[in-house]
């Protein structure tokens, strides 16, 4: 694999640089990256082995492939000199909200971009990134961001304009997932369980719902849940309330507030 800088050295980059990693796809000294001020890549290259550069200007200039893991915010910051040193490079770009388009006018001499969105289980390499080139690809810049991604969990290739989309549903979704889980904990301590217990309640009974969707492809989430009702019974009575208080509706409307929020992102809006 080519030299690989992170420019930002935050959670996210340290996922994918931990992926990396523990699946061999590459080694420490092929990986590097630089922040503003130093202090979080500094500390991220002494974690991991991997190269720390004193400034953004030096990782891109030796490293040929740049993963831009900073805040979004943060591209028009970057130092000008880049984008003729971007010349040639493949460019990765984890920041949410920026298009493509934005991309290509900031990098225009680069060879391709990949605009990604991945979500915070890469951080144990169980997590779900999806990506799209600016271009068509080379064969080999195909199979290295296929590695890079797939080192996180699973990559799927998508149209950029499903990414509003996906940003909804897998990367913002793992935050619903979360509340509600926090939810059911915290119901299962209103019913007399001590919080540990609840807990490890909740958590595998959210683990094993996934396994079991994962283990039933010819089966729709909808007719696991079906099997798990009997009339009259505890589940038919949960159930009745949360159709009595819209919640399907409500999960629609709040993935549709989602992607709103990411399409108005990338527009620019605050």
């Amino acid at each position: 694999m080519s030299k690989m800088g992170f420019i930002g050295a935050g959670r996210m980059a340290e996922a994918m640089i931990m992926g990396l990693l523990s699946q061999d796809a590459s080694s420490s000294a092929n990986l590097g990256c630089s922040s503003g001020s130093g202090a979080t890549a500094r500390t991220l290259s002494e974690r991991t082995g991997i190269r720390y550069y004193p400034t953004t200007l030096e990782l891109a200039d030796d490293c040929d492939v740049w993963v831009l893991a900073h805040k979004p915010f943060q591209l028009v910051d970057l130092p000008h000199e880049l984008t003729e040193l971007s010349r040639g490079k493949l460019i990765v770009s984890v920041l949410a909200g920026i298009l493509l388009s934005d991309l290509s006018k900031k990098f225009p001499h680069a060879r391709n971009i990949v605009r990604a969105m991945p979500n915070t289980p890469a951080q144990i390499g169980a997590g779900l990134t999806g990506y799209t080139f600016f271009s068509e690809p080379l064969d080999s810049d195909a199979a290295q961001i296929t590695t890079l991604l797939a080192a996180s969990g699973k990559a799927l290739k998508i149209q950029e304009s499903d990414m509003d989309a996906l940003t909804a549903i897998s990367g913002s979704g793992v935050a619903y997932i979360f509340d509600w889980a926090q939810a059911m904990i915290d119901a299962g301590v209103a019913q007399g369980l001590s919080h540990g217990v609840s807990t490890e309640l909740v958590l595998s009974t959210f683990s094993g719902a996934s396994a079991l969707m994962e283990a039933s492809p010819t089966q729709s989430p909808g007719a696991l849940r079906d099997a798990v009702v009997s009339k009259g019974g505890t589940t038919e009575a949960a159930l009745k309330v949360f159709a009595e208080q819209k919640t399907a509706q409500t999960i629609k409307v709040a993935v549709q507030a989602a992607a709103n929020r990411s399409r108005a992102l990338s527009r620019g809006d605050e």
